[in-house]
Order: C-alpha cells, then sequence, then structure tokens
C-alpha cells in the first residue's frame, strides 16, 4: 500500500499498515441486484502504526497536526492498493483519503483510522455546474463531457460507444442538488449499461463504461470456480427476486420552435460605481414561472435593451445607464450564470436581466409495460417500475419490458457472493488479482446445484494480518442462453436457443 506527497512520488505504508490490523478495499456495484448499474462508492480501510515501533521511528508519524508528521499525509492524500504477484504488479484500489483518525493516548493503541474513497467518492460529491444540454450524444458522449467538468477526475477511462443516441441529455438535471454520481446513476438507467471503477495493471482506479451490448457479446471465461476453491458464498432464492410486471418509463420532450425567456430576474439590485456582482438563474416554464423548472438549449448571448438594462431609477425610470454595464452569461442546460460589473462613475439599478433559448420540457413521461399472466397466477403481482430519464421513445421502453419481462417472472436461486483465499493455489490468486468488474466467471456449487455463469459485479480484497489474502466477488448471473444481437454473425432460433437481446 502506498501513499503520494505533493510531489507525486509514492511511499510504501505497507508494513505500517499491516502490523496494526487487516487491509481492505471494495469497489464496483457490491450488490447482485438485476438492475444496479453503476458503482458503489468504493472504499479502502485500513490503520497505521502511529507510535515510535513504525518503519520511521517516530510517535505521531500519521498524525496530520503532530511535528513528526509524514510529509503531505491528510485528508486528500493519493492512495492506492497493489499486489505484485509472479513478477506482476495489479493495482486493486486508488483513491484519495477521506478521513484520518489517530487514536489519542501515548499509552493506548497509538495508531491512525484511515479510510479513503475511489474516484467515485469525488462523483458523489461533485455538482454538476453549467453543463450545456448535451444534443444528440451517446451515453459515453455525456459521460465524458460530465467527467471532464470535474476538478477531480479518475486515473483514465476506457468507455465504450452508447447503443443509444439521446436527443437530449442534462437537460433535467438540477445544478444545485444533482452529483455526478446521481448524473451517471441517470445515463445508465437510460442507456441500461454499466458505469464502475476497476483496478489494472498501470494505475489502478480506471472509470470502465459498458455499453448495454458489452455483457451479451463477452462470452469469455476470466476463471472457473468450483465449491472446493470458495470458503464463502452467499446464495437466496425468494419471490423479491422475481418480477411479472414490468412498467419502463420514457420521457419525450416538448422543444420549443423559436427562443422563450427562460429567465427573468425577478428583484432590481442597486450596484455601486466599478462593482461586479454574480448573479444566477434557474430556467423555468413560461408559463408557470418559478414553479416548473425547464431545460434550455440554443440559449442566446444577452442583448442591451432586450435581456438587460440598467436604470438611475428602480423603478426603470430616470436615465438609462445600460451602456455602463457589461453582462456576461454562462449557460447551463437549466441554468445561468451571469456576471455583472458597473464600469460606471454612479451607481444604477438593474431593470431587466433575461435569458432567453429553447425550453425543453418534461412534462408527460409514458410508461411502456408488459405482464406474465402466467406468473402473476402463480405468485401475485410483482411489479418493476424503472425510470430512463434520458430515453424519449416509448418503444425503446417497450422493447425493453418486453426484453425484461422474458427473463425476470420465474423463481431462481441467486449467488449473490463468494469468497476463497488467494493463497491456496497458483490458479486462486491468478484469479483473484486478473478479476475486475464486468469479468465473465462460471461459478459452481454442489450442495446448491448451481453451476452457472456470471458477471463480476464488484470486487473486496482483505489482505489479513496473517499474510493471506481473501478475495470477494459479488455477481449477477449472466442468462445460460445467448442473448442474438441482431446482425452478429452465429445468431441462433429465436425463442429456441436464444433471447432477442436489447
Amino acid at each position: 500500500m502506498q501513499l503520494s506527497g505533493s510531489a507525486g512520488d509514492w511511499t510504501a505504508v505497507t508494513s505500517d499498515a499491516r502490523r496494526q490490523g487487516p487491509i481492505t478495499a471494495k469497489y464496483g456495484i457490491l450488490s447482485s441486484e438485476p438492475m444496479r448499474f453503476v458503482g458503489d462508492v468504493g472504499t479502502l480501510n485500513f490503520e497505521l502504526d502511529n507510535s515510535e515501533g513504525n518503519s520511521a521511528k517516530m510517535l505521531g508519524y500519521y498524525a496530520p497536526d503532530h511535528a513528526c508528521c509524514l510529509t503531505g499525509f491528510d485528508i486528500g492524500t493519493p492512495t492506492r492498493l497493489s499486489i505484485t504477484y509472479s513478477g506482476s504488479t495489479f493495482y486493486k484500489f486508488t483513491g484519495r483519503l477521506d478521513s484520518v483518525e489517530p487514536v489519542p493516548g501515548r499509552y493506548r493503541d497509538r495508531r491512525t483510522v484511515c479510510q479513503a474513497l475511489d474516484w467515485f467518492g469525488d462523483a458523489d460529491a461533485f455538482k454538476l455546474r453549467l453543463l450545456e444540454v448535451q444534443v444528440n450524444k451517446r451515453a459515453d458522449e455525456a459521460l465524458d463531457a460530465i467527467v471532464s467538468s470535474m476538478t477531480k477526475r479518475p486515473s483514465a477511462s476506457s468507455l465504450s460507444a452508447g447503443q443509444e443516441t439521446f436527443a437530449y441529455c442534462l437537460d433535467n438535471s438540477r445544478d444545485e442538488t444533482t452529483t455526478v454520481l446521481r448524473e451517471l446513476k441517470k445515463l445508465m438507467d437510460s442507456e441500461l449499461g454499466y458505469c464502475y471503477v476497476v483496478g489494472d495493471q498501470s494505475t489502478g482506479g480506471l472509470l470502465k463504461f459498458d455499453s448495454r451490448h458489452v455483457r451479451p457479446m463477452n462470452h469469455t471465461l476470466t476463471a472457473c470456480l468450483t465449491d472446493t476453491d470458495l470458503v464463502d458464498a452467499q446464495v437466496s432464492r425468494r419471490t423479491s427476486n422475481l418480477f411479472n410486471q414490468v412498467r419502463l418509463v420514457a420521457h419525450p420532450r416538448e422543444v420549443d420552435d423559436s427562443a422563450s425567456v427562460l429567465f427573468t430576474l425577478q428583484s432590481t439590485p442597486q450596484m455601486a460605481p466599478s462593482t461586479s456582482m454574480v448573479i444566477t438563474g434557474r430556467y423555468s416554464d413560461p408559463g408557470q414561472r418559478g414553479l416548473s423548472r425547464v431545460g434550455g438549449a440554443s440559449m442566446i448571448a444577452p442583448c442591451p435593451a432586450t435581456d438587460y438594462t440598467m436604470n438611475s431609477a428602480e423603478d426603470g425610470g430616470g436615465t438609462d445607464l445600460t451602456t455602463n454595464f457589461t453582462v456576461a452569461a454562462s449557460y447551463g442546460g437549466n441554468s445561468v450564470q451571469y456576471e455583472v460589473a458597473n464600469l460606471g462613475a454612479v451607481p444604477g439599478y438593474i431593470t431587466l436581466l433575461q435569458a432567453r433559448g429553447r425550453g425543453l420540457y418534461d412534462r408527460e413521461p409514458v410508461a411502456a409495460e408488459q405482464v406474465s399472466e402466467s406468473s402473476v397466477d402463480l405468485y401475485g403481482e410483482r411489479v418493476l417500475t424503472f425510470d430512463m430519464p434520458y430515453n424519449d421513445d416509448p418503444l425503446v421502453a417497450a422493447d425493453f419490458a418486453g426484453y425484461l419481462i422474458g427473463v425476470l417472472p420465474t423463481p431462481s436461486t441467486r449467488l449473490e457472493q463468494v469468497e476463497f483465499i488467494g493463497n491456496v493455489s497458483d490458479e486462486l490468486m491468478t484469479a483473484g488479482l486478473v478479476v475486475e468488474p464486468g469479468a465473465r466467471v462460471k461459478l459452481t456449487e454442489a450442495v446448491t446445484g448451481i453451476a452457472s455463469e456470471f458477471f463480476v459485479q464488484g470486487c473486496e480484497v482483505v489482505l489479513a494480518v496473517d499474510g493471506t489474502i481473501h478475495f470477494k466477488w459479488y455477481v449477477a448471473p449472466a442468462s445460460s442462453a445467448l442473448y442474438w444481437i441482431l446482425g452478429i454473425e452465429g445468431a441462433s432460433e429465436l425463442d429456441e436457443t436464444t433471447i432477442l437481446g436489447y
């Protein structure tokens, strides 16, 4: 395990960490639920020896306020966990310290409890701000625009081409509340692709996007494990695992043919000479001013006299001072930020300030529904309602609802997670190090009768004090039938040996 200082050099602290307790990394989608498409915030938990017995022989070496603290050690310090095996290094976790808590007391444990978060921790904190509406963009293109707007970006990215082209996206987000992580969920729920952070052999912390066709077309097994390899497994077979009434919600947009006024300043602030002011406005439906938020596209640069005026009197009378002012607008998908400056020698009131553009209205969502009557008769109604915020085509929603009703209405034994110890064999250590979220694996368990293929959703790695390395995979079933993606050579008989893919 390593920490990075301001110079970018990495310092190994593994000996000080393993002496205190296990080092535990979790990342990816930490669930086997079928409609989870976005990774959880990854965590790396460990404790450091803060006594004179540590590698530096210094008390307080891992206490940010101590005079002997390791230079650069504090919240925000880059942190990574790597494992070298058979000459190859695998970076299983890369992130930044989120909490650093030295345990007080000279005669107590003298340890520092730490937690680092991966890039999804930044995504969960960073609010979208003034991102323009994405027009006719795929999920990967919109994702790239979102990530590029952030201060903290992932170490690297691998984005497959999305299957859907969204007419509009980022239009119904709210700058003041929507985090990047929330926006990723909206994109993935609309594309039905997967987005998570994975490890690799370069830097770790790789942001990966798999379109909805990546998994159906991936039949390469990365690892095969049996019950003799496992030390633990969790299995469920519940009514809650099946759904026989599927409701997919699409969001057709209404779009203005020409520019409308989407924001008007409702106050008349006074500005002193040689001062500036920042004003943020939220777009709203012109017919329901201030009540119904909307998106905006093709925004028009502010024009004096038309979009802004300044006067010596608050009521708009007196001397017209508009030429004394400058107004610069930064337009986002649902809000605008103005920088207004009074360059004149006298005070003036802002008597008009408005934003014009084509309004985007998400007024009437449409639900596409499919029902398995035979399953309802047997198990009662089990309803799955799923929102696709950027899918504006009800027919696309209907297609996916038709696919889901073919795979969800019957009971299934769900293998949710498996655990094994890498030190037992070269095969298991290699599997634990190589397999990352998105990999396809085969798992066999004799007592439950499970012998199927799965996609790994998330990973957990534990470096125990005794030197053993434990691996846990969170898995979701890969259909035993092939998906039929139209136009792919080798497709077979529809509804006999294949399922029509979405």
